[in-house]
């Protein structure tokens, strides 16, 4: 089998696929490289490893160099192309557009070829649209935790408070932040939305993914998927078909 990595700024996932399909995954604290190396050293050696890399060349070098390890392997890191896979990439320069939300596209494309909003919630909060294998662009917000850590850090009577999807005023600080962060991202997800619905492209899906992605989910409204596997989806994909 192939394997795909999925090398996020927190967590590292990787997953055996074939023709496109994935057979089991596995995902890790992208900090703790020990794990990586551990879990990578009991496997079978896989025939590829493509890797859609979004974290920093340390990380990139562990994936290398345990793969090295392990099996004596070269892994192929993957890079957004200008058109592939039917997805034809809305960025100025396409190389700009991170590797993990051009996968995303690609498996949002094959499930809704008529538009999707793709809304990736992770370190960063990143929305792209996508219409007809048309990439339109995106927004890039930050994250729930980096909100919280931001307000944390820059106020001298605001403590780090965790996201809360609790629709209710805050009655205390931690509350009234946990709730405003969540409320940051639903309310510009559904900004987008209207604004594509203005454009008569009202009804189009939105596809949830990353780790915040169930925090915000019942509060997206409909229709909308929570699809925590959407990346690694993509690479499978792409790792099974040339690139057209």
């Amino acid at each position: 089998m192939d394997w795909v990595v999925d090398a996020g700024n927190s967590r590292l996932r990787w997953a055996a696929v074939r023709a496109g399909r994935i057979h089991w995954q596995v995902a890790v604290p992208t900090a703790d490289p020990t794990e990586v190396e551990a879990a990578w050293a009991r496997a079978k050696a896989p025939y590829r490893i493509l890797v859609g890399a979004v974290a920093g060349p340390d990380v990139r070098e562990t994936i290398r160099s345990t793969a090295h390890a392990a099996w004596q392997r070269e892994p192929e890191l993957l890079r957004s192309p200008g058109f592939g896979w039917g997805v034809r990439n809305g960025y100025r320069e396409p190389g700009q557009l991170g590797i993990d939300r051009f996968a995303a596209l690609v498996a949002a494309n094959r499930r809704a070829p008529a538009g999707s909003v793709v809304v990736d919630i992770g370190t960063a909060v990143t929305v792209d649209v996508l219409i007809a294998g048309e990439h339109r662009g995106g927004y890039i917000l930050p994250g729930l935790d980096l909100m919280a850590r931001s307000l944390a850090s820059g106020t001298a009577a605001v403590d780090t408070a965790a996201p809360d999807p609790e629709t209710a005023v805050g009655r205390d600080t931690p509350s009234a932040v946990g709730r405003g962060i969540v409320h940051a991202v639903v309310g510009a997800v559904a900004e987008i939305r209207a604004h594509l619905a203005a454009q008569g492209l009202s009804g189009v899906p939105c596809f949830l993914t990353g780790g915040g992605a169930l925090l915000v989910a019942e509060r997206i409204a409909p229709p909308r998927d929570l699809l925590p596997g959407l990346v690694l989806e993509g690479l499978a994909q792409m790792a099974a078909e040339p690139m057209d």
